[in-house]
């Protein structure tokens, strides 16, 4: 008899999500470690948010790949001194703020509203305005889950720039914590998180 031959192959086959989060924040560089700390919530194996809140992250990019801006649009020479001084106080730096994901808590874990990184297609998008259009629907999504889920106070909080996501999360919720015990039962509020890596840039910066 003819001994038994077994043959195993071993096939290693990327997750697409994570691909395509690996690919897009190559391509915004925010794939570093302290940039890690920003979109910590907006990638694979994130933790779970509480069902009652939701997570505003914005990140830093450079400002030719979020799409609010090229500078290679414009003939700075064709303008006159202070008409150059004014756009460049307005575009100054070379990274630009954005909005890269939205996300909420459910039963289930950590869910999204919107997304950067889940965008195969990021090269031919603006990440700025993507991000301000996700804006906009949050306020429409937060009127419906008032509706919905009975929501009787909302807290927007902002921890301040620097402040890593799980960070500003952690303490966000030991606030939100006291908050709900001085309510009481019959008050159920809906907590907004907003964090950032660093100041605003420009004056356009400052209108989201």
């Amino acid at each position: 008899m003819r001994p038994l031959s077994i043959c195993v192959l071993v096939l290693v086959v990327g997750n697409s999500a994570s691909l395509a989060q690996n690919s897009v924040s190559k391509y915004l560089g925010t794939s570093g470690a302290t940039e890690r700390e920003f979109n910590r919530y907006a990638l694979e194996g994130r933790p779970p948010l509480p069902s009652d809140f939701i997570l505003v992250g914005i990140e830093k990019a450079d400002r030719n790949k979020t799409g609010v801006f090229r500078m290679d649009q414009f003939n700075l020479n064709q303008l006159d001194r202070a008409a150059k001084k004014r756009l460049l106080k307005v575009y100054d730096g070379s990274k630009w703020m954005f909005v890269s994901h939205i996300c909420y808590g459910t039963p289930n874990g950590t869910a999204d509203y919107y997304n950067v990184y889940a965008n195969r297609n990021i090269q031919n998008r603006s990440p700025f305005e993507d991000g301000v259009t996700a804006l906009k629907s949050l306020a429409e999504t937060i009127t419906g889950r008032i509706r919905d889920e009975g929501f009787t106070d909302i807290f927007v909080l902002c921890r301040g720039f620097l402040n890593p996501q799980e960070r500003a999360l952690r303490v966000s919720q030991e606030f939100a914590n006291g908050v709900k015990a001085k309510l009481g039962p019959d008050r159920r509020p809906l907590f907004v998180v907003l964090t950032w890596p660093s100041k605003w840039t420009g004056e356009m910066g400052s209108k989201l």
